[in-house]
Formats: structure tokens, C-alpha cells, sequence
């Protein structure tokens, strides 16, 4: 008997953008002839030599239809809505659930009305030749609506940010995608085939990879894991003896005297954390769904690797676009908050990074959160915020940061305009680094409607580059302008931005 099973991210209550072309994607027998019907459209394919297949459909403008999907004898019936879908993904603060969130109680007391649902892509480590999957217990990935009751289990910032897009659409159906996993390198998101394209990405992160599981065994790396483990449950006795002792410290402030969680683990094969891997076992359930917007909110444990991080990340957008059939598909970066406890300038550069690649590559927009975060703190709990910036530019007609612009820069002076904005607004001192002969210095900026005036000579001027940021300049809706480093002899995307 023929088989049809569609693919895990079509089951429940799957929804899907209006008014776009779509796929639905299964596995049916091999080389056999897949007939898709509905909203007045018959489409037809084959299936593949092991039997997945992908239906293209043409944009449907109706907000609910049911589709009849049939291979020889066997017919599977889907009912799909249609709305705004996000995907949301990236690392562990994109991943960090509403229900560990500051406001996770007051919201639950004030619930907002919505016609949302959520996918959350299962976070499968590793799948082996046999096809058995790590972790063994991990439960199917099914569409499901937005509820009180599970709700807590969704990441914070997706919730919070649909939240403020269904208050500005009441009658909108939204749908959010879940890919995300904590601790993980931009690498890991990528297929090794795309990585191996990139000689400074094999450098940076195959070689080492391959270096790390060189010549080992099971038991070698079970005796890595174990001495792991015991470095960690080390550093939890002592972060929990030192709160016992000092109840009213902060855990932020805890971990700056005890230190942070031992990270990363040993490499092995079978890691999330190696290259390519989480590309394999999570992006792959996703693909070929179809999404309006992407939000991208990682970079933390890139911090080692900043140096390629705009390769990494242009290369990362460029790559899911293509395998997502959309080479359009708009995306938000989330420009990293504040946080003091990396290597010198590391967040710093990776924040330039994230706005060279915003300038640099279309449909792609920059979301600065550098007026939030914790010192001390690499997973700051009140994550409402964020998501209701996020909501606001992913909904609004303005889609990014405020974004500085030079307008003039000769010896006398740097004059840089902030287009989009009206007036800027200044809280504290509008202070900025320049460089000159290799010396550095402090100025006072004049701020004047949206212009930023520094009447100085000097080869490079930078504004909050550093790990833990304080902006002073925002725009009238309280973004803050984006963190950035200028040189004077560059003129890269017309904005003159160095690394």
C-alpha cells in the first residue's frame, strides 16, 4: 500500500502567509506521481527517488481553506489558515521561555486576545545512520494556538512581539516558527557544504572541529563528558553556597564573584555544537515552509570568532533564503544588548557585524537593543521589552533602527545625518570615542534635530563600542540610535563602517 505522511510542520493547525506562493512538502513511495487540490488550485508533482515530494501552490487570499493531498491510493486531508507567519531563531535568549521571563505572571493575569499558534521545531541534537534520534524522547512538533496554559513554553520575545502585532491587527491570523537552540555558534546553522565554500569559516571552525574528535574513542569522550560535568555541578555548589550567604546579591552579580557556567561542552560527532549540525537535524524541518519575516537574534557564542562573524552571518541569510525558496524574505537582526563579561570589544564587534551585513545585503533590517541587558547577566529576564520592539518594527512602516548616515567629514568636522528620524533625542551626555595618531580620545557631540555634530579632526570616531553599552541618543519613538565605529579613509556601503 502507497504511503503519505506530510511533512511534522504541517500537523495541527499549520498557518501560512496570505497572498504568497507556498509548499507542502511529504514522503509518500518513491517516484510516484503527488496531486495537490484546494482554494481552486490542482498541482501536481513526483516524488523523489526516496519519496519526498513538494507542491508549489499559487497565493491564496482567503483566511481558511482545506487541502486534499493524494498519492495513488491514499488521500490526506489538511485544513490551512492563512495570515502573517515569523520565524523567530537564533540562541538561548531568543530561545528563553515566557515562563521564566519577569512578567510571565503578569501576563498570564492580563492575557491578550489572540488568533495566533506556534510551531516549535523540535531540538534534535544528532540523527544517526539508522535514523534514531538525540534526544530519544522528543515529542513530534505540531501547530497549536496560543493559550494561557501553554503559552509559557513559547520563547518570550516571539510572544511578546506577536502580542503587539495582533493588538495593532486584531482580526490578523499570525503564525510563529520556533528554531532555536541555546549555546549554539552561527556555524551550527549552517550546512558544512555551504562552510566548506568559505576557507576562513574552515579555519575558523571545521579544522578545529575535526582537530577536536581526532583519534578518540567512545570511552575518551564519555571521560571528556564526565570530567564536564563535574566542572559544572563545581561551579553550581559554589554559586549556590555564595547566594545562601549573600541572599540579597544578584545572581548577576554572584556570577561576576563566582564566575559564569562552565561553557562550551567537550566536542564530539555526536554535538549539537559542531559545525553544520543543527543545519541538519532542525533547519531541515522547516524547509520548505514559507514565512513573511525572519527574525535572527544570536551572536553571544560568536564572541570568540568576531573576526568572521560578518561572513558568517551574510553567508547564514544568503543560505536560508535560498533553501526556503525566497531569496526576499526579509530579516531582523537583533543588534546585542548590553553585557560587560566577554573579551575586550567582542559584543562590540559583533554588533558592527550585524549592522555591516544589514547594510550591506536587501530586505534585511537592524533591530538595536542596546539600552537593554545586564551587566553581569548574559540571559537578562525581562525579555517584554524587546519583543515589543520587535512586534513594533516587524509590524510598523518603519522597520529598523535609527541608523547614522555621514554627511560631511573634512578636518574641521563630522557632521552625521540619522535619516528617518525627525528629531533626535539626547538622554545624558551624547558622548563619542574618536582616534587620532593612533591616540584616543572623548568628545561631546552637538545634537541637532537629526543631525550629530562633532567639530573635531580625527581618523576614526566610534559610539557605544564597548561590550556593556549606555546609549545617551535615541529617536522619537525611544529606539536607540545603533551602536557603530566609523573610519574616515572607508566608504564601505556608503556609511564609511570598519571592523
Amino acid at each position: 500500500m502507497t504511503k503519505l505522511l506530510l511533512d511534522e510542520i504541517f500537523s495541527g493547525s499549520p498557518v501560512l502567509p496570505l497572498g504568497k506562493p507556498f509548499r507542502i512538502s511529504g514522503q509518500t513511495t518513491p517516484n510516484s506521481q503527488v496531486t495537490g487540490s484546494g482554494a481552486n488550485q490542482i498541482v501536481q508533482t513526483n516524488s523523489d527517488n526516496i519519496g519526498n515530494f513538494c507542491l508549489r501552490f499559487n497565493p491564496v487570499f482567503t483566511k481558511k481553506v482545506d487541502f486534499k493531498i493524494e498519492s495513488s491510493d491514499v488521500v490526506c486531508k489538511i485544513t490551512i489558515q492563512f495570515g502573517q507567519v515569523f520565524l523567530f531563531s537564533g540562541q538561548s535568549n531568543i530561545e528563553f521561555r515566557l515562563r521564566d521571563s519577569q512578567t510571565y505572571q503578569e501576563t498570564l493575569n492580563d492575557f491578550p486576545e489572540l488568533t495566533a499558534y506556534y510551531f516549535e521545531t523540535p531540538q534534535i541534537e544528532y540523527v544517526d545512520e539508522m535514523g534514531n534520534k538525540t534526544p530519544s524522547n522528543m515529542l513530534p512538533g505540531q501547530w497549536q494556538k496560543i493559550t494561557p496554559e501553554n503559552c509559557g513554553l513559547m520563547s518570550a520575545v516571539a510572544f511578546y512581539a506577536i502580542a503587539e502585532i495582533q493588538r495593532q491587527n486584531p482580526g490578523l491570523i499570525i503564525g510563529v516558527v520556533d528554531c532555536y537552540k541555546g549555546g549554539t555558534s552561527a556555524s551550527s546553522w549552517l550546512p558544512n557544504d555551504v562552510l566548506m565554500k568559505h576557507p576562513r569559516l574552515v579555519e575558523r571552525f571545521i579544522k578545529p572541529y575535526k582537530k577536536a574528535i581526532a583519534g578518540k574513542d567512545k570511552a575518551d569522550f564519555d571521560e571528556e563528558n564526565l570530567a564536564y560535568r563535574a566542572s559544572v555541578n563545581q561551579h553550581n555548589k559554589k554559586l549556590e553556597e555564595f547566594l545562601s550567604r549573600n541572599p540579597k546579591v544578584s545572581l548577576s552579580d554572584a556570577k561576576k564573584t563566582v564566575g559564569h557556567t562552565p561553557w562550551p561542552p567537550p566536542m564530539q560527532p555526536t554535538s549539537f555544537l559542531r559545525p553544520g549540525g543543527l543545519f541538519d537535524t532542525m533547519v531541515t524541518q522547516i524547509i520548505p515552509y514559507t514565512f513573511n519575516q525572519m527574525v535572527w537574534y544570536q551572536g553571544e557564542n560568536d564572541a570568540d570568532n568576531p573576526d568572521v562573524y560578518t561572513e558568517l552571518l551574510r553567508t547564514l541569510i544568503t543560505t536560508w533564503r535560498s533553501r526556503l525558496y525566497d531569496d526576499s524574505l526579509p530579516v531582523s537582526l537583533i543588534q546585542l544588548p548590553a553585557y560587560e563579561d566577554e573579551p575586550d570589544f567582542a559584543w562590540a564587534k559583533i554588533r558592527q557585524a550585524e549592522l555591516k551585513v544589514a547594510l550591506n545585503l536587501p530586505y534585511v533590517n537592524l533591530i538595536s537593543i542596546i539600552d537593554t541587558g545586564d551587566r553581569h547577566n548574559i540571559h537578562p529576564i525581562d525579555k517584554k521589552q524587546i519583543g515589543l520592539r520587535i512586534g513594533k518594527l516587524l509590524n510598523g512602516p518603519k522597520k529598523t533602527t535609527p541608523i547614522p548616515k555621514i554627511q560631511e567629514w573634512s578636518t574641521e568636522r563630522l557632521v552625521i545625518r540619522v535619516p528617518g528620524v525627525t528629531n533626535l533625542i539626547v538622554k545624558g551626555v551624547p558622548e563619542f570615542e574618536i582616534l587620532l595618531n593612533g591616540h584616543l580620545d572623548k568628545v561631546i557631540a552637538k545634537v541637532v534635530d537629526n543631525y550629530i555634530i562633532i567639530n573635531s579632526d580625527f581618523d576614526e570616531v566610534s559610539y557605544q563600542y564597548q561590550n556593556y553599552t549606555q546609549p545617551t541618543i535615541f529617536d522619537e519613538n525611544c529606539l536607540p540610535l545603533a551602536a557603530v565605529k566609523l573610519k574616515k579613509s572607508a566608504d564601505q556601503y556608503g556609511l564609511g563602517i570598519t571592523d
